[in-house]
């Protein structure tokens, strides 16, 4: 790795923020690697006890954060880890895979550990053995009695924050700094580890940009109208590519010597769009000429469609790249990109830009639809389903006692968004997506240190009949996760909610009623847009209408939420309830959670993110969570997998699945699939997992309490 990649590194941890650390497991033999502002970790265990001690983390090829020295020569994981070996030039010389042993001769080897939540490197002077052939991966060394550790946190903070004026042209220079926050210009900037977190905006009265912030210098440039409609969509576009953006009546991307057109207006949104994921996508696959000689799924569809060389494409500048990608058209590769995470519409506004540094940190598509058009997409009803619901009240058969009666927020259906998630930004209520603001999406930033990465859930009952949904309990505490402290509340009064809603608390389940007077208490209502702050970080209003008291705790201080914009029937209540938990607990957004739920036909209402739709409640041991899709028919079975996106799991990451060819790498986003899967098979997922598994479309395995 170049020194200026390692300099970027260390500019990219702002001071005062915390490290990770490596320390004594507390319960075993053993290591545990900490990560406190993510709240995640990690463990090693060992034959013996073992004491680590703090070395010097620049011995590392790899950037980290914190080292350790352990007087240990075999460590033990909880599951089975993608391991790559380097030697002490960075060479790839040997790689594990699930089911063998490896084995390489001694040396000095950098060991780089994926599939976990933080980046862990083993660095190692002697022989060493990689045996992946039970459940759980065992690292042996010979020739030494010692392993040193360093690790890496996920965690980004921007690097500095730029001052910008209401005129175009000015926030035109300011997205042109954006890419400062990129650690390399190389193919390899398809890694999310490799794209750092873009610079803040804030409002002033001239343009200011501070020193510190030094975009690359390419040879790219982009030209588009100075107007806030295609300032916003090409904002990804632009950083991503380290490009320029300057002036002009027609858009186009300019790469050396060669210009491509980003297409008229009609089409300037859905062209920015497909050239980001194909310069995207080439780079995925370019990149396997680099630092990972994988087997990439996507390399084997493209290769043969295209005349290009990709060794001598990963040697070529920026430029040069660019100019070989887009040769073709976007269509001889659409099959193979891999469906994105985020989709952002955002309302072409100036108050609305300082969401973008978050967005492009995501790497999202962005959109801005118009007022008229927002206008034109606001139905008379809110959907079928639900018109269908009211239109049942009456009937003999219909549950009719329901959560509450609050007031329905105008709402408009915004164009479907081909990505896992899709927020809002502006003035509205939109349906089948989430609605977020800036002040949401800041406090991503702003993760408290914790001594602990216990996560801290809380149910709330606040009516006896519904204590049915209580059983949640059970399901938030499920095995193989991360540790979660969970208690249940019955019948709290308005006083201890609030006190409630001002403790740190990660999320918070409510079960009970909602109207227009606030949270129904046994001792009267709460409004929780009467709050000055509240400080729990998410939360599930399980209640008629709660959107308003959603947005009253997004508003004073949650980083995210789900809100119904309608009725629910008690008995739906409960399911969604159920349901949404399960999901969640197998380390699911917010966001792809409730995408997953709208594929479910037995709930009859609409819910809906507010805030952050990336905020991620509970983890599993291992960083990648995954969805499985099953489908019968008679004794045969079709089996498909996705990768669900989160903090770690980013676009751009690549994964590997046992159920499918284990030798072979996948993009997240896109899916593994086998149709000859066995009974045997399918039945050792559903016992097994500790994924997602939707079987002829319903959720099967996640817990027994999910069904009653």
């Amino acid at each position: 790795m170049t020194d200026d990649w390692r300099a970027e590194f260390q500019e990219s941890r702002a001071d005062g923020v915390a490290k990770p650390r490596i320390e004594t497991h507390p319960e075993r033999d053993g290591v545990r690697l900490v990560d406190p502002i993510e709240g995640v970790d990690f463990a090693f265990f060992t034959p013996e006890p073992t004491h680590p001690v703090e070395c010097e983390t620049d011995e590392f090829y790899f950037p980290v954060d914190t080292a350790a020295v352990v007087g240990v020569n075999r460590l033990k994981a909880t599951y089975n880890l993608d391991v790559w070996i380097r030697n002490s030039n960075g060479e790839l010389v040997a790689q594990n895979e699930t089911g063998s042993v490896v084995n390489v001769s001694p040396g000095t080897y950098n060991a780089e550990i994926g599939s976990a939540h933080l980046k862990i490197y083993l660095l190692v002077e002697g022989g060493l053995e990689i045996d992946s052939r039970g459940d759980r991966d065992e690292i042996t060394c010979t020739e030494t009695d010692q392993i040193k550790i360093g690790i890496r946190s996920s965690h980004e903070q921007p690097a500095a924050t730029i001052t910008t004026t209401e005129d175009p042209l000015d926030l035109m220079d300011a997205i042109s700094c954006f890419s400062s926050a990129l650690k390399t210009t190389t193919c390899e900037r398809s890694f999310p580890t490799l794209r750092g977190h873009p610079p803040l905006l804030e409002w002033g009265d001239s343009l200011t940009i501070p020193d510190s912030v030094e975009p690359p210098q390419t040879d790219i440039s982009i030209r588009i109208p100075p107007q806030y409609e295609y300032l916003f969509p090409v904002a990804p576009l632009a950083y991503y590519l380290g490009a320029t953006l300057e002036p002009g009546d027609t858009p186009e991307l300019s790469a050396d010597d060669e210009t491509f057109s980003l297409g008229g207006a009609d089409e300037f949104e859905e062209t920015v769009a497909n050239v980001l994921k194909q310069i995207f996508l080439f780079d995925c696959v370019t990149r396997t000429e680099g630092f990972y000689q994988i087997d990439l799924q996507e390399r084997a569809l493209v290769e043969d469609r295209v005349d290009f060389d990709f060794s001598q494409l990963y040697e070529t500048d920026l430029a040069e790249q660019i100019q070989t990608y887009l040769s073709v058209p976007y269509e001889t590769i659409e099959d193979a990109v891999p469906q994105w995470r985020l989709t952002a519409d955002v309302l072409p506004e100036f108050e609305y830009a300082e969401t973008l540094p978050f967005f492009i940190d995501e790497l999202a598509i962005i959109r801005c639809p118009s007022i008229e058009e927002i206008d034109e997409a606001s139905p008379d009803v809110i959907s079928h389903r639900v018109q269908n619901f009211f239109d049942t009240m009456g009937s003999d058969d219909m549950d009719v006692f329901c959560r509450g009666d609050g007031s329905l927020p105008e709402v408009f259906r915004p164009t479907p968004a081909h990505s896992t998630e899709h927020v809002f930004v502006g003035e509205g209520t939109p349906l089948g997506t989430g609605k977020v603001t800036a002040d949401a999406l800041r406090r991503r930033l702003d993760s408290e240190v914790s001594a602990t990465v216990t996560t801290d859930i809380v149910v709330v009952c606040n009516d006896p009949s519904m204590a049915e949904e209580s059983t949640v309990t059970d399901i938030y505490e499920g095995p193989g996760w991360i540790d979660s402290d969970v208690s249940i509340r019955n019948d709290v009064s308005t006083s201890e909610l609030r006190s409630l809603l001002q403790r740190d608390i990660d999320f918070l389940h409510y079960v009970g009623h909602v109207d227009d007077s606030g949270i129904d208490c046994p001792d009267g209502y709460l409004d929780t847009q009467s709050l000055d702050e509240v400080h729990i970080e998410s939360f599930l209003l399980n209640a008629c209408r709660s959107y308003h008291q959603g947005r009253g705790l997004v508003t004073n201080g949650a980083r995210g939420g789900v809100v119904t914009l309608s009725k629910i029937s008690n008995k739906d209540g409960i399911l969604f309830g159920k349901i949404f938990a399960g999901l969640l607990s197998k380390g699911v957004t917010l966001g792809q959670s409730l995408s997953l739920m709208d594929d479910l036909e037995e709930i009859e209402s609409e819910y809906l993110v507010l805030g952050d739709p990336t905020t991620q409640i509970l983890r599993a041991q291992s960083a990648i969570t995954e969805i499985y899709h099953i489908q019968s028919e008679n004794d045969r079975y079709s089996l498909s997998a996705e990768q669900g996106f989160t903090d770690w799991c980013r676009i751009g990451t690549f994964v590997t699945d046992k159920y499918f060819d284990d030798s072979k790498e996948i993009l997240c986003g896109n899916e593994f699939s086998r149709s000859d899967a066995t009974e045997n098979e399918v039945a050792d997922l559903i016992e097994n997992t500790t994924s997602i598994v939707l079987l002829d479309g319903e959720v099967a395995g996640l817990n027994s309490h999910l069904r009653s």
